[in-house]
């Protein structure tokens, strides 16, 4: 189950994937958790640890939040 909030206002979205989820806010587009999820399973045989730094990175990359300074949660 995945719950975005009653009150979000802005882009948000959501990617489920084996053993994980990806979910943002403020986002710049609809492709970030997508990008996010892909990087996590992606990335099998890397410490969970590294693994979601990779997700936030690749989250990041694909435009990330649309307002600065970035804030992130894992």
């Amino acid at each position: 189950a995945v719950y975005h909030g009653r009150n979000t206002y802005s882009l948000y979205n959501h990617s489920a994937g084996r053993d994980c989820l990806a979910l943002g806010n403020i986002l710049d587009n609809e492709h970030v958790t997508e990008a996010m999820r892909y990087a996590f399973e992606t990335a099998k045989v890397a410490p969970v640890s590294e693994r979601l730094l990779l997700a936030l990175e690749a989250g990041w990359r694909a435009g990330g939040e649309v307002y600065f300074p970035l804030r992130s949660a894992s």
